[in-house]
């Protein structure tokens, strides 16, 4: 298939087609955790841009080999934290991980994570093991991690994950190839029909309800290309895109569990003050968080503090954070329009200039007044802000590419 023909396929919202013996992966992960470097060092120049249908959100596929030979069309999924329907991209990628069409869904999925923040990318990766899929656990940026002082233990949170974990380091490839590979592994081994469900107990308040959901979902078939279980958490999330797909399958019985649904959210709210989908938040976490038992341990020999870290502890610190803001702030547009002062008046002098020429060229009269007080005085004043907006966004730039904006919006 040619490059035009690819990309034909996915601006209409197509897969491209797999070649006879290929296999279907994703690639999944929260924002910046590496996945696009991961996706342009396994791919190379074998990628396929388009847009899936209806909405903005890139779509993008390459081609790689596996050290066995096997092809693999990789599918690049968009930057998500979770599975529930809140975003385009999160509806986009649930919807490429489980679609209506068995055959079009990935044979495995590499999990994008960052080594040195497991606990909180962990998050995606339970919801995907609860649905069902394949899942390779690559831990990039092993190399940052490794010099923050973190030891990992990639073999112990293998085993109690049940599943494959690749230490690597995008950037200069260590891990990909052996990513792959697992991946490939999975595939062959469970095919479309995916893994056992992970089961994750969510206290005794909403299991009760849970399990009733969950047999009531199963007897009636509903919504099977998702695991009953997951159907059921995505109702007590209050997930909108499954309501919606429950109401065509059969308005009677989303009607059942939505009653089932306020019951569970009436008694955590009188009980615990909770909605079920903190609660059931809190339960993914108290896993992760029981997972990760051991698996990292920081040397002590080394500062246990990044550099991140020490800066945060004085940047947003409660008394000093502020005060720095508004010191920060303060100079930005202090900076502004002194320095922007000098090319805004060179820009003020070159109109005036040129106002005058046109005065002496054109006859007094009603042209005059157009060229000089309307288009030259009018251009004028508008392009002598250029060097006062071009500054400001400058130092926003900076700001924002320091990491420095998003420690404002948390303060």
């Amino acid at each position: 298939m040619s490059c035009a023909a690819c990309k034909e396929c996915l601006d209409k919202g197509q897969s491209v087609s797999l070649p006879k013996g290929a296999l279907r992966v994703a690639l999944a992960g929260n924002p910046n955790c590496g996945k696009t470097t991961v996706f342009n060092a396994i791919t190379g120049a074998r990628q396929h841009v388009g847009n899936y249908p209806g909405v903005t959100v890139d779509r993008k596929e390459g081609s790689a080999k596996t050290s066995r030979g096997t092809e693999i069309l990789l599918v690049d999924l968009p930057g998500a934290y979770s599975l529930t329907a809140y975003t385009q991209e999160e509806i986009v990628v649930r919807d490429v991980l489980a679609p209506s069409d068995k055959t079009q869904r990935p044979c495995a999925v590499i999990d994008v994570t960052e080594a040195g923040a497991l606990e909180r990318h962990l998050y995606l990766t339970v919801q995907m093991l609860e649905l069902g899929l394949p899942v390779v656990l690559l831990c990039n940026m092993a190399d940052e991690a490794r010099k923050a002082g973190m030891r990992i233990d990639y073999k112990l949170l293998s085993e109690r994950l049940g599943l494959p974990v690749v230490e690597a380091v995008a950037r200069t490839g260590e891990g990909l190839t052996t990513a792959l590979d697992k991946a490939e592994e999975l595939a062959r081994r469970y095919g479309l029909d995916g893994i056992e469900p992970l089961n994750i107990s969510y206290g005794q308040d909403l299991e009760p309800i849970l399990k009733e959901m969950t047999d009531f979902i199963t007897t009636r078939s509903l919504l099977s290309r998702y695991p009953a279980r997951w159907v059921a958490l995505k109702l007590l999330e209050r997930d909108e895109r499954i309501v919606e797909d429950l109401k065509v399958a059969s308005p009677s019985a989303l009607n059942t569990l939505l009653a089932m649904q306020s019951k569970a959210a009436e008694h955590l709210k009188s009980v615990h003050k909770a909605e079920p989908e903190a609660v059931i938040a809190d339960s993914r976490y108290g896993y992760i968080h029981s997972v990760m038992q051991d698996v990292v341990v920081r040397d002590m020999n080394k500062d246990r503090l990044a550099l991140t870290d020490r800066i945060d502890k004085v940047l947003v610190n409660t008394i000093l954070g502020p005060l720095i803001m508004l010191a920060v702030m303060y100079a930005m547009f202090y900076v502004t329009f002194e320095v922007g002062a000098y090319p805004q008046g060179w820009v003020e002098d070159a109109f005036s200039w040129l106002g005058e020429a046109v005065t002496n060229i054109v006859p007094e009269g009603q042209l005059q007044s157009l060229l000089v007080s309307g288009l030259i005085d009018g251009v004028g004043g508008v392009v002598s802000f250029v060097p006062l907006i071009a500054i400001m966004f400058l130092f926003i730039a900076f700001l924002d590419d320091s990491g420095y904006m998003a420690r404002i919006a948390y303060m």
